[in-house]
């Protein structure tokens, strides 16, 4: 049996390709109750600092507060936010409003969600860049960086919000 061809880039205009993340704002903290969300929104800066107009994919990774010691806190795990069509050298702002719970906000009292933003050049990586595995072990970053030419500004990285439980 002969091997499978490995993916190709998605092509694109021919130039530099360059997507980013400006800047992630999440909220700096959210006040949770047992069984009540906090909406409180995050907002992703992506840049495209390529010398042509290119569609950039945006993707949201959740890591909850206490890892494996989780108490049943969401959002957890990756979301798309949105694909953007950048001019070369221009920014948009894109928003998200995830419902923040937890099962049992005081036993995640003080301690923070892990966002990271992800800009993927083309937005044509996301099956590469879907779980929080593909995230931390590198295979995400691989897959942006095969048509990306500056790839060390793909992602973002905030430790919050924090989790202030309230009675």
């Amino acid at each position: 049996m002969s091997p499978s061809p490995s993916p190709a880039a998605t092509p694109g205009p021919s130039g530099v390709h360059d997507g980013g993340i400006f800047h992630l704002n999440p909220p700096p903290n959210v006040r949770l109750r047992p069984g009540l969300a906090d909406t409180s929104a995050v907002t992703i800066d992506v840049k495209n600092s390529g010398d042509h107009t290119d569609v950039v994919g945006v993707y949201l990774a959740f890591l909850p507060p206490a890892g494996a010691f989780d108490p049943g806190c969401t959002p957890n795990g990756v979301s798309v936010v949105g694909n953007v069509t950048i001019a070369p050298r221009g920014t948009e702002s894109l928003t998200s409003a995830p419902a923040w719970r937890c099962d049992i906000p005081a036993a995640a009292d003080g301690l923070s969600w892990t966002l990271i933003a992800i800009a993927d050049a083309h937005a044509d990586d996301f099956a590469s860049c879907a779980t929080i595995a593909q995230i931390l072990s590198g295979a995400c970053d691989s897959a942006l960086a095969d048509d990306d030419q500056d790839p060390a500004d793909n992602t973002r990285l905030r430790a919050r919000p924090k989790i202030m439980a309230l009675p």
